[in-house]
């Protein structure tokens, strides 16, 4: 540790290690590229703990993501479902 982020310096306070610690933080980022990248695609997401509510415009117009998923592994579990009926026709046959 010392040898790599330290170097020969012989920091004085804890402000001077940190201060080293960032300055080394921030040229691993410059010099790893793919982290880079993705620093500066990325979209913070907010989230609450209320429930959806879309009403409140009367334009019905926000996507409720929560009943999307719900909805998305009920139809995975139908097709489940069919395709384990098909499989057990198939092995009566």
């Amino acid at each position: 540790f010392k040898k790599y982020i330290m170097g020969e310096m012989s920091p004085a306070s804890c402000a001077d290690v940190i201060s080293i610690l960032k300055e080394s933080k921030k040229q691993e980022l410059e010099e790893d590229t793919t982290m880079s990248q993705a620093l500066e695609t990325y979209i913070p997401l907010q989230a609450n703990n209320y429930p959806h509510t879309d009403n409140d415009n009367g334009k019905n117009n926000t996507y409720d993501c929560h009943q999307h998923i719900i909805d998305l592994l009920g139809e995975e579990n139908e097709n489940e479902k069919k395709e384990e009926k098909k499989n057990e026709n198939k092995n009566k046959k």
